[in-house]
C-alpha cells in the first residue's frame, strides 16, 4: 500500500489456549495499559505487550459452566458476554474486584445466548439469540464509580415507552428491550454521537433505532446475513443546531459486513439505501464471514477481518459525501486461520497496531506506519 509501511513485529504461539473457531470477536488490544485480552472458553486470558513482547499473565475465570462469546472494551471497562446470557463488567484498573454481572434472559425463550455488544458514553446494548436487543443506562448501572454496587442479577425489565434511559428514580438497573428482528443478532453498534443504534441480523435486516426511545427509524432487508457493522463519520461533518434527531443521520455512512462482501449504506433524503453494493469482495475461499470492521479516521484505514480466512485486508478510504476507496492491501498468513483481531491507533502518531489471533494459537502483532 503506497504511503503505508506494514510489518509483522511479533508472532508467538500459546499452546495452552482453549479457543473456538465460531465465537465472535474475542480479542481486545489496550495500548494505554499495554495489555492484550482474550476470551477463551470460560476464562479471560491477559497478556502484557510491554516492549512489544507477549508475556502471558494470570487468567480470570467466569462461571465454570459458561462460555465467552465476545469481549469489548470501553475506556477502563472490560465487558464479556456469554452463552448463559450474562454480561460481566470488569474494571481493568482494578481487575481483581468482583465484576458487575447483568442477566440477559427472557422468560419462555429457550436460547438467550448473547453474541453482540456495544458501549458508548451513555449506554450499553447487547444482541442475542432471543432476537431481542437489550439496553441499559451506564449512569444507572453506576459502573463508572469505584464503589459500584454488585447487582446480583436483580433488575427491572421493561419495554420502551417513550421513557428516558437515564431515569434516576429507580434503584436497580432497568433493562429496555427492542424487538424488531426475526432471528439472531450477531452485531449491534452505536453511532459516534450515541444517539443511534444499528443492528444486523441473520434475518438479513440492517436496522437503525433512535436510542432514547427505541423507535426504529430505518431498515434495509438483505438476502444474506448481516455479521458486522461500523459507523463512519463524514469528513465534511458540520454541527447542526436542529433539535430534530434525524437531521444528524445523513452525517454518517454505515459499513456492513456479510459472508463474502462489504456494503456501504447511507441515509439520503430520508431514505436508507445501499450506495455501494460491491465495495469489497473477499477473493479467498477460506473465509466464512466478515467478523470485524474497524475504521480509523486519522489514518483513513478500514480493517476488514474475515473469520477463518488466511488473509485480512486494510482498505485505504476517504469518507466524504460518498466513500472514496483509494487502494487496499491483503495481508496473508501462511497456513494459519484467523479467529479474532483488534486495531488501535498509537496515541499522538500516525501509526497503529493490529493484534491477530489464529486457530493455530498464534498471537501476531503488526505495526502500520503512514
Amino acid at each position: 500500500m503506497e504511503g503505508y509501511n506494514i510489518e509483522l513485529i511479533k508472532s508467538k504461539q500459546f499452546e495452552d489456549l482453549e479457543i473456538d473457531a465460531w465465537r465472535m470477536n474475542t480479542l481486545i488490544l489496550d495500548l494505554q495499559r499495554q495489555l492484550l485480552v482474550l476470551g477463551c472458553a470460560n476464562y479471560l486470558q491477559f497478556f502484557s505487550i510491554t516492549g512489544l513482547n507477549l508475556e502471558q499473565l494470570k487468567p480470570i475465570q467466569i462461571d465454570q459452566n459458561d462460555m465467552i462469546n465476545q469481549i469489548k472494551q470501553y475506556d477502563h471497562l472490560l465487558f464479556a458476554i456469554t452463552m448463559n446470557s450474562y454480561i460481566y463488567i470488569y474494571d481493568l484498573d482494578n481487575i481483581l474486584i468482583k465484576p458487575i454481572k447483568l442477566q440477559g434472559l427472557y422468560e419462555k425463550i429457550a436460547d438467550c445466548s448473547i453474541w453482540s455488544i456495544d458501549v458508548c458514553q451513555q449506554y450499553l446494548a447487547v444482541g442475542s439469540n432471543s432476537h431481542i436487543i437489550s439496553l441499559w443506562s451506564k449512569k444507572l448501572l453506576g459502573f463508572d464509580k469505584p464503589d459500584h454496587k454488585y447487582w446480583d442479577d436483580r433488575e427491572i425489565r421493561v419495554k420502551f415507552n417513550k421513557q428516558d434511559l437515564m431515569r434516576s428514580d429507580i434503584e436497580f438497573p432497568i433493562r429496555y428491550s427492542i424487538q424488531n428482528h426475526k432471528h439472531n443478532i450477531p452485531c449491534v453498534s452505536f453511532s459516534p454521537c450515541c444517539q443511534y443504534l444499528a443492528s444486523g441480523s441473520i434475518d438479513g435486516g440492517l436496522r437503525i433505532y433512535l436510542v432514547e426511545n427505541g423507535s426504529q427509524l430505518y431498515s434495509i432487508i438483505f438476502s444474506e446475513w448481516v455479521w458486522c457493522i461500523s459507523w463512519m463519520l463524514l469528513n465534511e461533518y458540520t454541527e447542526t443546531t436542529s433539535i430534530y434527531e434525524l437531521d444528524q443521520l445523513p452525517q454518517y455512512n454505515i459499513v456492513a459486513g456479510f459472508k463474502e462482501s462489504i456494503k456501504i449504506c447511507q441515509v439520503i433524503n430520508k431514505e436508507f439505501k445501499v450506495i455501494d453494493n460491491n465495495f469489497y469482495k473477499n477473493s479467498s475461499s477460506f473465509g466464512q464471514r466478515f467478523q470485524r470492521l474497524s475504521y480509523i479516521q486519522d489514518l483513513n484505514l478500514l480493517l476488514a477481518f474475515p473469520q477463518h480466512d488466511r488473509q485480512f485486508c486494510l482498505i485505504e478510504l476517504y469518507n466524504l459525501d460518498r466513500i472514496f476507496k483509494d487502494q487496499d492491501i491483503i495481508i496473508k498468513l501462511a497456513g494459519e486461520n484467523l479467529i479474532s483481531a483488534d486495531i488501535q491507533q498509537i496515541q499522538g502518531s500516525y501509526e497503529a497496531l493490529i493484534a491477530v489471533l489464529t486457530w493455530q494459537k498464534f498471537i501476531k502483532l503488526y505495526r502500520i506506519k503512514v
